[in-house]
């Protein structure tokens, strides 16, 4: 094995790569490595193409270790070539171990010579916690290596893990196998405990689901090794934390027993003999090794398995991406009664190079851990942390803050948060221009309201103000329509695309300066894209873990997915200023709050008596506008009435009425042609041009665009879903109450969560 080419995403001139997927195992010892290599580069098939084959290794160092893998499998169409890698010790499972059984106590370097385990020549043991160890064995199948290896592990307790080894020229230099003592209370095995790592529900856990299973349970156990060896010559008692006695045996007898668990679960089909037994036929020859696994198996199934399934956030993998295989973390989930705390491993993991979005990580071996802190403690700390919670204003409206020509209203309604917590009997006091008002929610009317007015919202508990926001409302005015202006010269559009380019800063300012010519792979097809076309190309930036935009206008296009652009700038997220100094409070906002004080200090209505006086002129006021308003509320009814009886007549009026509104709306147009006018906010857009109207993330995560005939919703350059001619096309969807077809609805059946109905609703 000699090193032959390079595949590098940070050279435009190098083999690239996208959709890499590496998949690893701990219990397995083992990983797997998917990736897509492009075919074309420059509108030509690459030079080194010649060397991805089946006969080809591929590896790479990560976290300081190199990581070795052969070809299994490999999909070739005309632009890409898909491989499906395992890694080396994979070639396992190529060779098969013959069925053996030893006479006599070995170890395990032992066997894994005399099975011929340890054919490789390159291959040979580096860390080994269990040499002391000695097992007698039988193999009775034949197997793979692979899985005879794990089974030897296994039988002797044991965890293990393959080192590759490289020379400095890309040479297979060794693969090293570690074999560590599987984790226990004194061992923890391959990886870490990561003290520093807690996951708390809100912030890295979406949840936590609890199982318990008590099918495994027993507490009376029968444990017998090899040539007839038993229990009766040993004693053991192991008492818990209290001091009482949970697990023992006694001499004379085979049995292991589980006191505590057999008053708690007791085997009700027995008069007598409440004992739950289960017998054990194992390989060991000592007495010693034989106790210790009896003791930890009883301990293991005394009592309810209990499982634990972890959903965690994403933003957790970005924060501890050096997390590795059999890395232990601590889980805190407040949502149980006292407080749940887990201890987990890291057991799987995927990583995804070009894509770290789809990294994700597989925890097993749970372990619930007791809290040390007393209820009297826990609820003091409570009450000290919602003590200072602050409180937060919340508003929403009914209709926005926006109106036109004076007309409309839009009520806005207030609530009061202390953390999460909503307060409920929070009064809340409203200052509208010079108008002040009391009440659970206040009423902007647009005809009130000139160019823009501000309205302050103060909440109070009692008489105490906590908390006060402003909102900002506007009432904008028709103008006249100015002169036609000239038609313009014929424009070019804007495309955005994504990359797979992952570059640190140095790239970055390389290739986006003004005139740079490069060809670019994209992700998004090129379809539409002519010469003099302006674009923005995403990349990654290594340096600042963020997004770039490198703004380029189009030279030519190469094909489907690969163009050649001059670069005319860059777009990117700039650095952190340094902090500024404290503020301080000058003399004439002192004497404001002075003022504020002593005129709150002078005044004799409190809050109370506030909100009853507001009380009394709502009243009045509902009454003068409920009598002006009747008739209008009369014949909104008659309206709506009419509504109800003519809805398939209206809906072909409505047709006809869009069609007149669009023929009065064009004579506000503006005459754009083939460019494209697009309006920017802080991290959306909403751009038009020929092709249609599009609203999205300026990331280029996700957008709307609607066009002729066509309303389409787009994730991650891909459409996910369109309404065309009429009918709604989803690649994924979840409907999460009901779905009605002609006469016909399925819903959830509400006496049963698991069960849908179908029912006949009729219509006209």
């Amino acid at each position: 094995m000699r090193k032959v080419a390079l595949i590098n995403n940070n050279y435009p001139d190098m083999l690239s790569f996208h959709s890499d997927t590496w998949h690893r195992y701990l219990p397995q010892a083992t990983s797997t490595f998917d990736f897509t290599i492009p075919k074309l580069y420059n509108g030509r098939l690459h030079e080194d193409l010649g060397f991805i084959n089946d006969k080809a290794y591929f590896s790479f160092k990560f976290q300081g270790k190199h990581h070795l893998f052969y070809v299994a499998n490999i999909t070739e169409d005309d632009f890409n070539i898909t491989l499906n890698c395992n890694n080396t010790n994979l070639e396992l499972v190529n060779e098969q171990a013959n069925p053996f059984t030893s006479n006599s106590a070995q170890n395990i370097a032992w066997y894994l010579q005399r099975m011929e385990l340890l054919t490789f020549a390159t291959l040979e043991i580096g860390i080994n916690e269990i040499a002391d160890k000695t097992r007698t064995l039988t193999f009775e199948s034949q197997e793979t290596k692979l899985s005879r290896l794990q089974s030897l592990m296994s039988r002797f307790n044991a965890e293990f893990e393959f080192v590759t080894e490289l020379n400095n020229n890309g040479t297979l230099k060794r693969i090293v196998l570690n074999i560590y003592h599987e984790a226990d209370n004194e061992h923890h095995g391959i990886g870490k405990v990561r003290g520093d790592v807690v996951l708390r529900y809100g912030n890295d856990v979406n949840g936590v689901q609890v199982t318990t299973d008590k099918t495994q349970l027993f507490n009376a156990g029968v444990f017998t090794g090899a040539d007839g060896l038993t229990l009766k010559d040993v004693e053991r008692s192991d008492k818990n934390a209290d001091g009482v006695e949970e697990f023992y045996t006694r001499k004379g007898s085979p049995f292991v027993y589980a006191p505590l668990s057999m008053e708690r679960y007791p085997a009700s089909m027995k008069e007598g003999d409440n004992w739950t037994r289960k017998d054990f036929q194992t390989e060991y020859t000592n007495v010693n090794d034989l106790l210790a696994y009896a003791f930890r198996t009883i301990k293991q199934y005394a009592y309810p398995i209990v499982s634990y399934t972890t959903s965690i956030q994403s933003n957790f993998l970005n924060d501890y991406q050096d997390l590795v295989l059999g890395d232990t973390v601590k889980i805190y989930d407040k949502n149980f009664v006292g407080g749940l705390i887990l201890q987990a491993r890291v057991t799987e993991q995927v990583i995804s190079f070009t894509n770290p979005n789809n990294n994700t990580l597989t925890f097993s071996n749970y372990v619930k851990l007791e809290s040390k802190i007393s209820d009297t403690l826990r609820n003091r700390m409570a009450e000290m942390i919602e003590a200072r919670l602050p409180y937060t204003l919340k508003m929403s409206t009914s209709a926005g803050t926006g109106f036109k020509n004076g007309t409309g209203e839009s009520i806005v309604m207030p609530e009061l948060y202390k953390g999460q917590k909503k307060i409920t009997d929070a009064t809340y006091r409203y200052y509208f221009g010079s108008e002040m008002t009391t009440g659970q929610t206040y009423k902007v009317l647009a005809n009130k309201i000139e160019n823009k007015q501000v309205l302050t919202v103060a909440a109070y508990v009692g008489n105490d103000e906590v908390a006060r926001d402003k909102l900002t409302f506007i009432n904008v005015s028709d103008g006249k329509n100015g002169v036609k202006g000239d038609k313009g010269e014929s424009g070019s559009s804007l495309r955005l695309f994504t990359t797979n380019y992952r570059y640190n800063q140095a790239f970055i300012n390389q290739y986006s300066s003004d005139g740079y010519v490069g060809v670019w792979s994209v992700n998004e097809n090129t379809a539409g894209v002519k010469a003099g076309d302006s674009v923005q190309m995403r990349v990654f930036n290594t340096d600042k873990n963020s997004n770039s935009w490198i703004i380029a206008s189009v030279v030519s296009v190469e094909n489907a997915n690969s163009i050649k652009l001059l670069s005319k700038g860059l777009v990117e997220k700039g650095d952190k200023g340094e902090r500024g100094e404290k503020g301080a409070i000058d003399e004439e906002k002192v004497k404001e709050i002075e003022q504020n004080i002593n005129s709150k200090a002078d005044g004799t209505l409190t809050q109370e008596q506030l909100n009853a006086l507001n009380e009394k002129s709502s009243i009045m006021q509902a009454e003068l506008e409920a009598k002006a308003s009747l008739d209008t509320v009369s014949q909104w009814f008659e309206a709506y009435q009419d509504f109800v009886n003519s809805n398939a007549a209206d809906k072909a009026k409505s047709e006809k009425d869009l069609i007149a509104a669009t023929q009065r709306v064009a004579k506000i147009e503006n005459n754009l042609g083939d460019m494209a006018q697009r309006w920017n906010f802080i991290d959306t857009y909403m751009q038009a041009t020929n092709e249609g109207l599009s609203i999205g993330k300026k990331d280029g995560s996700s957008f709307v665009r609607m066009g002729d005939n066509r309303i389409s919703f787009y994730s991650a350059g891909k459409e996910v879903a369109y309404f065309s001619g009429g009918a709604l096309q989803v690649d994924n969807g979840v409907f999460t109450k009901t779905l009605q077809i002609g006469r016909f609805r399925e819903e959830q059946y509400h006496l049963n969560p698991n069960m849908n109905v179908i029912r006949y609703v009729g219509g006209v």
